[in-house]
């Protein structure tokens, strides 16, 4: 995997559309501007930016290229779609529940009113801000919350955190589990496509 630094900026935002433009830039690499998705009510701003940042891409720019013959010709013809079957649907629906509960595990939690974020990164950071407090190496921390609110929290406080970001993490799993399941012991082509998880579980 190869990790490049970057920065962003949002410069345009569609709420009717649902998608903001965000553009990209990183040092040795042309800037790119991506179309995405907004942010979904409670989820962080930067899980988004992180997860349509055009690293792959930036990659593929630095690849060496061999250009085609002028005037080179063919003909292309567009395969025979796949059957649907109930195994191929089955495949999908558990394709939707394992990004649906992806946005729902980082999207935050509430503790005590304030929205907690409960990205992979922030999940590690409170995991090591919690072993530096039980080390005695901090007696306290400043603490940033979703919305950019500071609090200051002792260990009692950032254990209180951690287990409610682990309960809702472990609630993420939980869910998908009990959704895979309910897709594995569907009989029915229907019987799938009906599993819905915003119906079945309110997040």
């Amino acid at each position: 995997m190869i990790n490049i630094n970057y920065s962003y900026e949002i410069v345009l935002v569609d709420a009717p559309s649902k998608c903001m433009v965000v553009k990209y830039t990183a040092e040795g690499f042309p800037p790119m501007q991506i179309s995405t998705r907004l942010p979904y009510e409670g989820e962080d701003v930067e899980a988004v930016i992180r997860h349509y940042a055009p690293v792959s891409l930036w990659v593929l720019s630095k690849t060496p290229v061999v250009a085609p013959e002028l005037g080179t010709k063919g003909e292309f013809k567009a395969p025979e779609p796949p059957p649907v079957t109930l195994e191929s649907v089955k495949a999908d629906k558990k394709a939707q529940i394992a990004e649906w509960r992806w946005q729902r595990e980082v999207g935050g939690v509430n503790v005590g009113g304030t929205k907690i974020r409960t990205d992979r990164e922030s999940q590690a950071q409170i995991t090591s801000t919690l072993t530096s407090l039980e080390q005695g190496l901090l007696s306290s921390v400043d603490f940033k919350a979703q919305d950019g609110t500071w609090i200051k929290l002792t260990l009692d406080g950032v254990k209180g955190v951690a287990r409610a970001v682990a309960q809702h993490v472990q609630q993420s799993f939980t869910i998908e589990r009990q959704l895979v399941e309910m897709v594995e012991a569907a009989e029915t082509i229907e019987e799938v496509q009906a599993i819905n998880p915003d119906v079945v579980y309110v997040v």
